[in-house]
């Protein structure tokens, strides 16, 4: 008789215990979905993956996937029905969790992990990513799980709690398309128009750039000089946790895996300190742990050009590039899955491919005022065995051009201030001093 009246008290502690966790976690889950911002080209890109099962060729990356890699191309040179699985920023904990969205409906027989170096030089997951990629995580258990890997790894606990906090909605307008898009994504796709406009959505996870760089402008623009990025040298060993993580989910469902680094910007890779050695470590790991590996940032140029003058940003290609690189990567996939040999259409290493760069991919100056004298400096990117040597000119509004210094391998180069009164730009040219016929590449440095 003492224990019945507290019965009740007891039910009534357990539902507010249960409260106490549930409503938070009710509205973070809705918050997470209505007030963050949403990037249309992935969610269409993980809805359709979702809704298909007739996926043979899974290509699974970063942004440089879906920009880079045309699946259509894939399917007509193979027959394998090709899909970009591709999220902007994605690196392994993510690719690993969207994989197996893509299992839960398919069954391919290959599974193509593209890796980008800029994803492999910092062990954390970029936080964009697990924006994009949450909300397709169906199975809570999984959810959990990748939440909890992400936080362990880079401590950010409470914004890979709470992602509407790392990209909010900025208007009502912002919340609207986050309703429509989960509502009628069919409807919002139309009216939106996805496969219009510079950058768009076309299918099977592709995303075309619809712009045509100007030959060597992007190079001039971005003035791409040496840096590092990277904090260590070889792979993280969460990293390569991650690798063997890929392949057993692979193995587990009956997929074939092959690991690949696509065509990169020349002058980037030349110029990031960290980068080849990125490439060089994961070659090295794919071959200790019997992965099939292939790098076709080195592929030869009888088989793939130089595709430099095709990038319109750092890591993607217009649509001709994509396009061309599409075509090759077709025909490699064409040899590879009949068994016929395809190391011959690449170098050796990375070390081989840069011993093998014979011209200057971009030039640079930068100056510095020393009393009636503007000191310039010039500088290039080039393989080991170019020496490079500069010209300097200057440019008046009008457009014409007088010879300040004829081509020498002296990088700096002092001319009087009042010399330069009448004002214009500076345009510095560079050629390999060995093979003068080259077309030089230059620079403009605005007075």
């Amino acid at each position: 008789m003492n224990d019945s009246p507290k019965k009740p008290d007891q039910r009534r502690g357990w539902l507010r215990l249960i409260a106490f966790f549930i409503i938070p976690a009710l509205f973070i889950f809705a918050a997470n979905r209505l007030l963050l911002q949403t990037d249309a080209h992935s969610y269409y890109m993980m809805l359709e993956m979702t809704q298909r099962d007739d996926i043979d060729m899974a290509l699974v990356g970063s942004s440089v996937v879906a920009y880079n890699i045309d699946p259509e191309v894939l399917t007509e040179k193979t027959g394998l029905t090709a899909f970009d699985v591709s999220v902007g920023t994605m690196g392994l904990p993510s690719s690993i969790a969207v994989t197996r969205q893509l299992f839960a409906t398919n069954s391919p027989q290959i599974v193509v992990l593209v890796l980008d170096p800029n994803t492999l030089t910092s062990p954390e997951e970029d936080i964009q990513a697990q924006l994009r990629v949450f909300s397709f995580i169906k199975n809570p258990v999984e959810r959990l799980t990748y939440t909890l890997d992400l936080m362990m790894q880079d401590g950010q606990f409470l914004d890979r709690l709470l992602l509407f906090k790392s990209q909010p909605v900025t208007s009502p307008a912002d919340i609207r398309k986050n309703i429509e898009i989960r509502v009628d994504p069919q409807g919002y796709a139309e009216r939106n128009t996805l496969d219009e406009g510079p950058v768009s959505y076309h299918g099977r996870g592709r995303v075309r750039v619809n712009l045509t760089p100007r030959k060597g402008k992007l190079l001039r623009e971005t003035s791409i000089r040496p840096f590092t990025v990277t904090r260590q040298k070889g792979l993280y060993p969460y990293t390569q946790r991650k690798l063997l993580a890929f392949r057993k989910l692979c193995e587990e469902n009956g997929a074939r895996l092959l690991v690949m680094f696509g065509p990169d910007l020349t002058a980037h890779r030349l110029a990031t300190g960290g980068y080849a050695d990125k490439y060089t470590a994961v070659a090295a790991f794919c071959r200790e742990n019997g992965i099939d590996f292939y790098d076709f940032s080195i592929a030869r140029p009888e088989f793939i050009p130089r595709m430099d003058d095709y990038f319109y940003d750092l890591y993607h290609m217009n649509f001709e590039g994509s396009q061309l690189f599409s075509e090759k990567l077709g025909e490699f996939f064409a040899l590879y899955l009949a068994g016929e040999p395809v190391d011959q259409l690449f170098y050796a290493s990375q070390q081989d491919y840069i011993e093998h760069i014979d011209f200057i991919t971009n030039t640079w100056v930068t100056g510095e005022t020393q009393g009636d004298l503007l000191v310039l400096t010039a500088g290039c990117n080039t393989g080991p065995g170019v020496t490079p040597e500069y010209r300097f000119t200057l440019v008046t509004a009008d457009g014409t051009e007088t010879e300040l210094r004829g081509y020498s391998e002296e990088r700096v180069f002092s001319v009087s201030r009042e010399a330069l009164s009448c004002g214009g730009t500076i345009v510095v040219y560079a050629r390999p001093k060995n093979d003068p016929g080259q077309e030089p590449v230059f620079y403009e440095y605005p007075l």
